[in-house]
């Protein structure tokens, strides 16, 4: 099964028990529960200039990856001023806060697992306090230990000393003009899910393979051609697809121009046997035949 979320259709709204509890807060689904994902979700946050999101806590974990903007994020008693690219894991039962200082509306992914509940079902989002006067924030620094459940992706891919080292060794890394970094794992406090940015050069292909765990892809820049389920779709900054368990999907770029998307893995794969790559078993097949 797969899905793809196309950023012209997404609808932001304040959810009902979030509203007393924020201002200028709206979250977007992109990719959920409707769309055939069990093991985590994709939304798209927003926070406008002056707003703030009270502390609270999830039964879930949340990855967090910056888009745009400087939002200020208070966690295990810190607030760290972040930015683009920055990245952070919100564990189980972890008590936060966001708020917009800044001029600029920020906005930022959130990789839900396992999925929030919908309204009307069990609580599992609870507020506990009014957010205090702003304060310094500290800047995400990669040598302070306070910091291990933040990361953040670097254009150039080098791998900062200190709580925030993120290399990655992948599959990916051995093939043509494609390059992975990854973004938060266990080393920054996830259990239940990973993410990592994927760099496809132009003309890089991967071809038709399968997993037997769920992955989303969310485009930060360029554009790149995406086969799953036997259709083929072109994916633009913004858009988000997923693919389930067992779905062969593929990427080719064609643009002429590098593409970069975040992709996230849930749940976490197992020691061998993450990808099952189509065209060896083809091959097989026919001697066979």
């Amino acid at each position: 099964m797969s899905h793809l979320s196309r950023s012209a259709e997404v609808a932001f709204a304040t959810p009902p028990a979030y509203a007393p509890h924020c201002e200028g807060f709206s979250l977007a689904g992109r990719i959920g529960r409707e769309d055939g994902a069990r093991h985590a979700e994709v939304g798209t946050a927003r926070l406008a200039p002056g707003g703030r999101l009270d502390p609270h806590l999830h039964s879930y974990e949340e990855l967090v990856f910056v888009l745009a903007g400087a939002p200020r994020l208070a966690l295990g008693g810190v607030e760290v001023e972040l930015g683009p690219d920055a990245a952070v894991a919100i564990g189980a039962g972890e008590t936060h806060s966001w708020s917009n200082p800044g001029e600029e509306e920020a906005r930022w992914i959130e990789l839900r697992t396992p999925p929030a509940r919908p309204e009307g079902e069990p609580v599992d989002t609870i507020f506990t306090a009014r957010a205090s006067s702003p304060a310094d924030a500290v800047p995400l620094d990669p040598g302070d230990p306070r910091l291990a459940a933040f990361g953040r992706w670097t254009p150039d891919g080098s791998t900062p000393a200190g709580p925030l080292a993120a290399g990655m060794a992948a599959p990916t890394q051995s093939l043509p003009g494609i390059k992975a970094r990854m973004v938060l794992d266990g080393r920054h406090g996830a259990v239940a899910a990973r993410t990592f940015v994927i760099e496809f050069a132009p003309d890089a292909k991967l071809g038709l393979h399968d997993h037997p765990f769920e992955e989303t892809f969310y485009v930060l820049e360029g554009e790149i051609a995406f086969d799953a389920d036997g259709v083929e779709r072109t994916l633009r900054a913004g858009d988000v697809a997923f693919a389930g368990v067992g779905c062969l999907h593929g990427f080719e770029n064609r643009s002429g121009f590098p593409c970069r998307w975040l992709e996230s893995q849930s749940p976490l794969p197992p020691g061998r046997g993450d990808t099952r790559v189509q065209a060896p078993w083809e091959t097989l097949a026919a001697r066979f035949a």
